[in-house]
């Protein structure tokens, strides 16, 4: 339903992971080194670089779960509730063939930082030797494409100091209700920003 009002005008999306703290204790970005991140539930997002709004969210069981097997499902769900994709900017950890491919499937151009050592070799995917080609030839545009996944950091920030208290909720499915309705909650008072802001019509609003 979020989606909704914002599914036509919105077509650039980014996806990123962050910790939802369960504990005051410790702090996610400390733990991100070396540490197991107890203390968090883990959120893997997408979001829309231009209005700011979750388009899908993940929330592996494993805190230290890889992000990159989790960007299929997030881009499917994207797809559904939006008319079209047309980038995807992604930090390295989403840097995979296969993830360049699904991009370009879902009618997008996927923009993922490369990682040191990389090749050009196809191995079967020309989506991942024209991303790097694209960098390459036009590095500039390439990284002002790219620099534009700096929104959905800017979406966990706003979502973090909304709930500046930890998940509450200590039975497993209660918790994810949480996590879900702080999503759900960042969303709508977004739309309530975006709707003054822009001039976007909400039908579903309560007159």
């Amino acid at each position: 339903m979020t989606q909704e009002p914002v599914s036509d005008k919105e077509s650039s999306f980014a996806p990123d992971g962050t910790g939802i703290p369960t504990s005051m204790k410790k702090n996610w970005e400390s733990e991100g080194n070396g540490g197991d991140h107890e203390g968090y539930d883990y959120m893997i997002g997408m979001a829309g670089t231009t209005y700011g709004i979750y388009s899908a969210v993940e929330f592996p069981k494993n805190p230290n779960a890889h992000e990159s097997p989790f960007f299929e499902p997030l881009l499917q769900r994207t797809a559904v509730h939006y008319s079209s994709i047309d980038l995807i900017t992604g930090d390295s950890a989403f840097l995979a063939r296969d993830n360049c491919d699904l991009v370009i499937e879902a009618g997008g151009i996927p923009r993922f930082y490369p990682k040191r050592g990389i090749t050009l070799k196809r191995k079967g995917s020309w989506s991942w030797t024209n991303m790097l080609m694209n960098l390459i030839e036009n590095p500039q545009g390439w990284l002002r494409d790219y620099h534009q996944r700096s929104n959905i950091e800017t979406t966990y920030s706003t979502l973090k100091r909304d709930f500046q208290i930890p998940l509450r909720k200590r039975i497993k499915k209660r918790r994810e209700t949480e996590k879900y309705a702080r999503v759900c909650d960042y969303n709508l008072k977004r739309l309530c920003y975006i709707r003054r802001l822009e001039k976007i019509p909400i039908h579903w609003k309560v007159n």
